[in-house]
């Protein structure tokens, strides 16, 4: 009677382990499945996850839920992309000390094209930063990135960069006015400047929004209504800052 109901027990613990053992391997398969097919999206994106070209870029997106791709922390790294063959003017030096006064973050990656070198005198101002910054690092761009206009090569290297690492985009023609440190705490928030264009992206690492910021940017589709968090930022006389004639992105 025993030897029965110790059977029974063996039987029934058998059975429900192999049962666990199934669900268990098919909730895993479906996840690995997801991260595959999230890789075939962003394919176009490059080893190292640079993008080719923005013409080819996320011809056919297929959605996938946020949850799948994982909850990961903003990391407190601000990429600053300069996509020109010459060293950044006094409005990108301003650019530059205001994401450092208000973000302070950990580092600032210095994305850009051209050599830059200790004897011009034109990089008084790459040099003023890097001694005011210890945590500015200077990165190049790699020779074969394309792209058809500067004003696209900016935003979608930075794309790239936060696809890869995730962290903070900031624009070369934005000037931070206030903090928005606190909003490292969402997935994903895009900064809009009065004309629609984009400011400065906080994300996640391989977060779904860059695609989708991605392909409404390749064709120039606005509003950016559609995003989970948006700040409209205003627009501000560049008399205020004393620089330059034109105006000058900020946040309101």
């Amino acid at each position: 009677m025993v030897y029965w109901h110790f059977k029974t027990a063996f039987l029934s613990y058998v059975a429900i382990s192999l049962v666990i053992f199934i669900v268990l391997n098919v909730l895993i398969g479906s996840r690995d499945h997801g991260n595959r097919n999230f890789e075939n999206i962003i394919r176009p994106l490059g080893k190292d996850g640079i993008l080719k070209s923005p013409d080819t870029l996320f011809m056919d997106i297929e959605y996938y839920n946020v949850s799948e791709l994982g909850d990961f922390e903003i990391p407190n790294t601000v990429h600053y992309v300069w996509c020109y063959d010459h060293t950044i003017k006094y409005e990108q030096y301003l650019s530059i000390i205001s994401v450092w006064k208000l973000m302070r973050p950990d580092i600032i990656e210095f994305h850009c094209r051209y050599n830059i070198s200790e004897d011009d005198p034109y990089d008084m101002w790459l040099k003023e930063i890097k001694m005011k910054i210890s945590g500015f690092v200077v990165k190049r761009i790699p020779e074969n990135w394309k792209f058809q206009q500067y004003r696209d090569c900016g935003i979608y290297y930075g794309i790239a960069v936060l696809h890869d690492r995730g962290g903070i985009y900031a624009s070369d023609n934005v000037t931070f006015t206030k903090s928005v440190r606190s909003y490292r705490r969402k997935n994903f928030t895009v900064g809009l400047d009065s004309r629609g264009d984009v400011s400065f992206v906080m994300s996640s690492r391989r977060n779904f929004y860059l695609l989708h910021l991605a392909e409404m940017n390749s064709k120039h589709n606005q509003p950016f209504g559609s995003f989970k968090s948006a700040i409209r930022c205003s627009v501000i006389s560049s008399k205020k800052l004393q620089v330059y004639k034109k105006k000058i992105h900020a946040l309101c």
